[in-house]
């Protein structure tokens, strides 16, 4: 789709995205609802196990029609924001090229994130405050911004805000996180050049772990880890940190894509300074050092993709950000 069709007066690109926004949040909404549903029927069989058969199945029937009314509910909002997605900058200049990344994960990515490059003005309610107050949403400066957002960040010692890290301010939303999470699946069980990225990463990762494991626990293996901090309450495996490298990958590269469409300038992520350069800040990866945002069928992709599995196999440490 071309320029032309973005700045014609008759398609209205940003009111567009105001109703795709609406549909990600209403659809949020929806899931939170059905989810609450079927947690509260599971309570009710621990809780009245031995109640009379008529009342529980009258119970029942009522919060079984709300659960299917969620139900149908989220099928009509995927449908309209795939409807949507068609439209996009972002579907048709780049997921329309990634398998996995179908019309939904597009919507989604969309109607989450790219308000924020439209500078888009919304209504967001405030603490102590009844009414709503305007607030003009604002391209995010670096990919470590987009990924505290996304639950990604990293602390002041360069270690993960994770689930059991309660850090304030750092936490990010837990939906959009649980949704990239979602989105980086699809991609792995698509078997595309993401499927690709994923195996390059999870290679690298095996003969990294032991170091892992030694830096953070003082151990070489997993086993001795658990046995030395029987406290801990999960210690990563390969594939978790895996999963966990691929995701912020792929965000980044969903930043680059937006400071693309938007004309902004895409700047160069740096090293993690706690751990590759002994707290040093400000080291930029170089090109070769890292992969920017891929296409299949692509051959500038692919060789991007063999330079990057290079760079790994003759280096020790694994470029992060």
């Amino acid at each position: 789709m071309n320029e032309n069709h973005y700045t014609n007066a008759k398609y209205n690109y940003h009111e567009n995205l105001k109703i795709l926004r609406k549909l990600v949040n209403e659809l949020m909404d929806f899931q939170s609802a059905r989810i609450a549903t079927e947690h509260r029927i599971r309570s009710l069989n621990q809780k009245y196990s031995d109640m009379i058969p008529q009342h529980k199945d009258c119970m029942y029937k009522e919060i079984l029609e709300g659960e299917e009314g969620f139900t149908e509910e989220e099928k009509k909002l995927k449908q309209e924001i795939e409807d949507y997605a068609k439209d996009t900058r972002l579907w048709n200049e780049w997921c329309i090229d990634v398998k996995g990344l179908g019309l939904y994960s597009c919507g989604l990515i969309v109607g989450l994130l790219e308000p924020y490059w439209a500078r888009m003005i919304v209504k967001q309610t405030v603490k102590n405050n009844s009414k709503p107050i305007e607030k003009t949403l604002y391209p995010f400066a670096s990919r470590s911004a987009l990924l505290k957002i996304c639950g990604h960040a990293l602390n002041k010692n360069g270690m993960s805000v994770g689930k059991y890290r309660n850090v304030k301010g750092l936490r990010g939303n837990p939906k959009i996180k649980a949704y990239f999470w979602r989105i980086g699946k699809n991609l792995v069980m698509a078997k595309g050049i993401y499927y690709e990225l994923f195996k390059i990463i999870n290679e690298k990762t095996k003969k990294d772990y032991s170091k892992y494991l030694m830096r953070h626990y003082g151990v070489e293996t997993r086993e001795e880890a658990k046995k030395k901090y029987p406290h801990v309450k999960y210690i990563a495996s390969t594939l978790d940190i895996t999963r966990k490298k691929f995701t912020k990958l792929f965000i980044s590269h969903i930043w680059e894509e937006f400071q693309r469409i938007y004309k902004l300038p895409i700047t160069s992520p740096q090293h993690n300074p706690s751990i590759e350069y002994n707290n040093q800040k400000g080291i930029s990866i170089s090109d070769e050092q890292w992969i920017h945002p891929l296409r299949d069928n692509d051959e500038q992709s692919r060789n991007n993709l063999e330079q990057y599995r290079r760079f790994l196999n003759e280096n020790q440490v694994m470029p992060e950000k």
